[in-house]
């Protein structure tokens, strides 16, 4: 046997030899290293996935297009960065070319792998518009928020729309979806 540094090498064999010690410390490491690698996958595969849905303009004035594609890029990006420790946010690009009435549930939870899939549509009423907004979860279809947001027409009714979507949305998904209690 000849030694070299701290490893014995036997000429014989060929191999190194590891001492109890290392060989035990070697093999800690590995289990502690594989422990974490399938911690890490567990929490990514346990977080829940929130499916965006382009926002769904049913006033018939195509003016509003901007508005409502705009109010749903907003949520996308603003949900994307509350917590993404505890949530997955995803786009959904088949809902984008498609009107919300013929949204297909199924597919978006197929193409995204979402629990949930957030929905909204602009119409006209009586007193000017209103953005109803829906969180659906899929495993029972069972709308689990829901919030109207009613503003007048003009420019002037329709500041702090955004601000107030985030704000509620944020405050629904944080509730329902991540399970904060003080969210309410």
């Amino acid at each position: 046997m000849v030694r070299i540094g701290t490893f014995h090498f036997d000429p014989e064999t060929g191999e190194l030899p590891l001492s109890r010690r290392r060989a035990g410390w070697l093999l800690g490491t590995g289990l502690v290293a594989v422990a974490l690698v399938a911690a890490a996958f567990w929490f990514a595969s346990h977080r829940p996935v929130v499916a965006v849905a382009v926002f769904d303009n049913k006033t018939g004035n195509p003016a509003y297009d901007t508005l409502t594609s705009g109010l749903s890029d907003a949520v996308l990006a603003h949900l994307d960065q509350i917590d993404i420790t505890r949530l997955d946010v995803v786009g959904h690009t088949i809902a984008a070319h498609m009107p919300a009435s013929d949204h297909d549930l199924s597919a978006i939870r197929e193409e995204t792998g979402a629990g949930y899939v957030l929905l909204a549509q602009l119409q006209v009423t009586d007193t000017g518009l209103r953005l109803s907004a829906q969180l659906i979860r899929f495993d029972d279809g069972r709308h689990v928020w829901v919030k109207h947001f009613d503003r007048s027409a003009d420019p002037a009714g329709l500041s702090g729309l955004e601000a107030e979507v985030l704000a509620e949305v944020e405050r629904g998904v944080r509730h329902h979806v991540m399970g904060d209690r003080a969210a309410r």
